[in-house]
């Protein structure tokens, strides 16, 4: 998606509110004599009096006037027409009525014995009347003379001045405005914080229109600290969004913001005016007792106006979130990606829904998304849907649904990302994103290993779509890589060489995955242990893609190849190529070098290596395997000092960093630097070191130290040992503890029985270090949690999962096709799978007996349980000849492990009954019955009861285990 940052939004008109003039009209109304009804002199005077008094101005008017029409040319009344002109002029003035005035106040203030206060009032109004015909400086002639008049009444003598300013301002002066208010403002503040309110927002006006930016924004901000004497507030929040604005135009984003987090809320600029509005109305009423009439025409239509003004704001719903998106912009512009996205996530949840705010609920999604903050990525998705996905203007919500699953899967939470990208495809199989929601659901259904389903997904999108849609590549590419994670290597290769036959005839759009394919096909050789032809195939790919993203990789497994054909120097070459800024290919071959001096026992070139390692690569990840490698080297020297001086100070300087591949090995290897009677001493220290990382909340470093203690007792105190990995994986954080520590605690856990918390453990390993080489031991625990629960499927699953992300040497597959992990752990998931299998899959169960039975590096313990497992399918199965020999094994090469070894008697019994050699079955219940190393098991007594039941004990001669073990403390037997 992708962000729109310019938001739309209608603003109540900024200027058209300010001009509180003095010139609206009072419709009072009082009990006048009929001007038909009145002819002399003194009545029309009198008259005329009585309407101005009521404030009926157009009755005054007219009888003044006509006063002045039949007797204003008779000497006789010149006194009367002296004081009628002032008057008749303020009610022509009160009309607005400006031409028929002007001759009488010319007239009025031409006469030298007005008096003073009425011709401050005439000049007064005098200036009003020149403002409104645009006769800006006559009217500033007026109005100063009543400021300089100080005679003049405080208030009357502000007013004039903030109407002087005002004159300026609708002169479009916006030198004169700005020279006027900033010579005044700070007078006119003193003597009227409301007057002083009037004369900053004009102030402001004319310096936005000045485009004296600087000079706003400081006058704005100290606006915003005496906001509460300011009665136009709407008319400021809008000037303040407009000013923030023309920041945000400019690209000046640090005074956008500065500016535009003054604008108060909606709800809070109606609350604020509203309370002015009721401050004015009492006010007018004051003015009303007081019979002020200027006043009283000010404050009215300073009301309407105010009024205006909440009528304005109320009817623009989309206010906030227009204010909001211009804050957002400023910090999005900045690349402040995280204060913006804060912005917009207080926007879209509390802001009633709109067109507006789902937009930006759309730029939020992408804002924490940029960031990689897919937690809130989905919480903003997830809002979006429940706040806004039911509007009309919601035409983005395949596109947020899409999103939410991708920060599923930024999260490696990919069933919920594969879910949503399905909800995608199904809601909306129009849209765009339908073939790209159904390929990634493809994809994630791979991230979680589910390879037939993943199969069957690109199988079907690449049916729907024709061979030129633009995702028709991509789906073909990665139905090979599915069956190259399946490790389905030949299919894989050939699928891969149709995708590179395409791409070489124009068919596969840019040719995307060419050196990916290359690089693919030469590792899966290396996978199976092909490695002369996997040599061929990677040094054809960096020959042909010397600028792959794969390039380093094809190096390093190139000189995994070499050194396993034995071309040492050719490994060494093809390591050594490896460019630094592929960091971790590089520092990963700069290890296998030193590996290869190892092999050559050439301790000086591999304290040379590392050491130029060190010194090189400084601050490299690999830092702690370098050292833990120069102190092996010591170690073998005879150094032994140094080996620990090594050790401990690379243990105090880097135990507290989240994951060091090599660190654990440090802690391991102290092991050897303290040997016999040491021990102790070593756990002191251990000990020591580890109450010290707790006082300094170093967790990192406290569980490196508590599993590194109970790994040191691990041989002489398994049980304490156990339990005390159990109680660190409680404390531990998987996401902060590195995997062999989060590994080693969640065994120790499910050894316990604590199997929540051992999962736990487990599903961390596996989130936050998925290609660590101990998730196929997570795995497995999974594996066996879910056998714990009767889960089968699940437990089939994570074993499934281990043979194929085990990173353990694996057998070489035998007749059967079947090749297992060789190793302690292979060899119990084998077991446990074959175990699984025996109802469904009697032929598979077997085979993996007979691998297990095979493997020489399986402990031997559990090949006699391999045997054990054959011959009791074989007897389930019906096929009791089959099963003697399997039986006989078990007792011929494991006799350490009595208790399989009586089941194997009693077992080998039973056959021979069903076969009918009743005899033979004697001899064996006979003997295991006399076995002095079985007489503690079940089948001992079992055994003695069939012997007598089939005639009697017989003493054994030769025994058919060879000669009958008596009691003792080492049991013999084959390991």
């Amino acid at each position: 998606m992708e962000a729109n940052w310019k938001p739309c939004m209608r603003c109540a008109s900024l200027f058209g509110v300010l001009v509180c003039v003095w010139l609206g009209a009072v419709e009072v109304r009082a009990q006048v004599p009929d001007t038909q009804q009145v002819g002399t002199p003194v009545e029309l005077i009198q008259a005329g009096n009585a309407a101005y008094q009521a404030q009926n101005w157009e009755e005054a008017a007219k009888l003044l006037q006509s006063f002045l029409d039949t007797y204003g040319a008779d000497a006789a009344f010149a006194d009367m027409v002296k004081k009628v002109k002032p008057m008749l002029a303020l009610a022509y003035i009160r009309q607005g009525k400006f031409d028929l005035a002007e001759k009488p106040i010319a007239e009025a203030l031409a006469d030298p014995s007005v008096e003073p206060a009425v011709r401050a009032e005439l000049r007064f109004f005098s200036g009003l009347a020149a403002i409104q015909a645009a006769k800006y400086e006559e009217a500033r002639k007026h109005l100063g003379g009543v400021f300089g008049d100080a005679t003049v009444e405080a208030g009357r003598r502000m007013e004039a001045l903030v109407l002087g300013g005002m004159s300026y301002v609708m002169e479009e002066n916006w030198p004169g405005a700005i020279a006027f208010f900033t010579k005044y403002g700070k007078e006119i503040r003193a003597s009227s914080p409301e007057a002083g309110g009037r004369a900053d927002i004009l102030h402001l006006h004319a310096l936005m229109k000045a485009e004296r930016w600087d000079e706003a924004i400081t006058l704005a901000r100290s606006i915003y600290s005496r906001l509460d004497q300011i009665r136009q507030i709407v008319t400021y929040s809008s000037q303040l969004i407009e000013l923030g604005s023309k920041f945000l135009e400019q690209e000046q984003y640090y005074k956008a913001i500065a500016v535009l987090r003054l604008v108060p809320l909606r709800s809070d600029i109606v609350r604020m005016q509203k309370a002015k509005l009721d401050e004015a109305d009492a006010e007018l009423q004051y003015a009303l007792a007081s019979k002020n009439i200027v006043r009283q025409t000010q404050i009215q239509t300073s009301l309407k106006e105010m009024e205006k003004d909440l009528d304005n704001i109320e009817k623009l719903p989309q206010f906030d979130s227009g204010s909001r998106l211009r804050f957002a912009q400023a910090y999005y512009s900045m690349g402040r990606l995280r204060e913006a996205s804060l912005i917009l996530d207080q926007m879209v949840r509390q802001m009633p829904p709109d067109a507006m705010v789902e937009s930006a609920s759309v730029n939020l999604i992408s804002g924490w998304m940029s960031l990689e903050r897919w937690n809130r990525a989905v919480r903003a998705a997830d809002v979006y849907v429940e706040r806004l996905a039911n509007l009309p203007e919601a035409k983005n919500l395949p596109g947020v649904l899409f999103a939410r699953a991708q920060a599923y899967e930024g999260q490696y939470e990919y069933a919920k990302a594969a879910e949503g990208y399905a909800e995608v495809a199904k809601r909306f199989p129009d849209d765009e994103l339908a073939v790209k929601a159904r390929f990634m659901e493809a994809y994630n259904v791979l991230q979680l290993e589910q390879y037939a389903e993943a199969g069957r997904l690109l199988e079907s999108l690449l049916n729907d779509i024709p061979d030129d849609h633009e995702m028709w590549d991509h789906a073909f590419y990665w139905r090979g890589m599915v069956f190259y994670f399946d490790q389905q290597w030949e299919t894989a290769r050939a699928h891969l060489a149709k995708y590179l036959e395409r791409s070489q005839k124009g068919g596969a759009r840019r040719g995307e995955y060419v050196d990916d394919a290359m690089f693919r096909m030469g590792y899966s050789y290396f996978s199976e242990a092909l490695y002369v032809r996997a040599i061929e195939e990677l040094e054809r790919f960096e020959k042909k893609e010397p600028a792959s993203e794969w390039l380093a990789e094809a190096q390093l497994t190139l000189g995994d190849c070499y050194a396993a054909e034995g071309e040492l120097e050719k490994a060494q070459e093809a390591y050594e190529r490896i460019d630094v800024a592929a960091t971790g290919f590089h520092d990963e071959g700069w290890m296998k070098r030193g590996q290869i001096f190892k092999a050559q026992k050439d301790l000086e070139g591999m304290r040379g290596l590392y050491e130029s390692f060190l010194k090189t690569r400084a601050e490299s990840p690999r830092v702690a395997e370098a050292l833990n490698w120069l102190g092996w080297v010591a170690k073998q020297e005879g150094k032994i000092e140094d080996a620990r001086k090594i050790y401990w100070e690379a243990i105090r300087r880097l135990g507290n960093d989240k994951v060091r591949p090599g660190l654990e090995d440090i802690f391991l290897g102290l092991n050897a630097l303290y040997p016999g009677d040491q021990k102790q001493e070593l756990q002191g220290l251990l000990q020591k070191e580890k109450s010290s990382a707790e006082t300094r909340q170093q967790s990192n470093y406290f569980a490196r130290l508590g599993w590194a203690e109970a790994q040191l007792i691990q041989r002489a105190q398994p049980d304490e040992s156990r339990v005390m990995l159990a109680r660190l994986g409680e404390k531990v954080e998987p996401k902060e503890t590195a995997p062999r520590v989060i590994v080693d605690c969640a065994e120790a856990q499910a050894q316990i029985g604590d199997n929540k918390g051992a999962e736990r453990l487990f599903e961390g390993l596996r989130k936050w270090y998925p290609r660590a080489p101990e998730r196929d031991r997570a795995y497995a625990g999974l594996g066996f949690l879910a056998l714990a629960e009767n889960n089968e499927t699940r437990a089939l699953d994570m074993f499934d999962r281990f043979e194929k992300t085990a990173v353990m040497p694996k057998s070489a597959p035998d007749a059967n096709g079947v090749s297992i992990v060789e190793a302690e752990i292979g060899g119990k998931v084998a077991l446990a799978r074959a175990r699984l299998l025996e109802s469904s899959k009697k032929d598979e169960a077997l085979n993996l007996y007979a691998a297990i039975q095979k493997s020489k590096a399986i402990p031997s313990r559990l090949r006699a349980e391999a045997f054990l497992g054959a011959a009791n399918l074989h007897a389930k199965k019906g096929e009791s000849r089959e099963a003697l020999p399997y039986f006989e094994q078990v007792y011929v090469l494991f006799n350490r492990y009595p208790e399989l070894v009586a089941k194997a008697y009693w077992g080998r019994g039973q056959a021979l009954e069903k076969l009918g050699k009743s005899e033979e079955a004697r001899e064996v219940y006979s003997e295991l019955a006399q076995r002095d190393d079985l007489k503690s098991t079940s089948e001992s007594a079992d055994g003695r009861k069939r012997a007598m039941a089939l005639g009697g004990l017989i003493e054994a001669k030769v025994p058919e285990g060879g000669e009958i073990p008596p009691a003792m403390t080492q049991p013999g037997g084959a390991s």
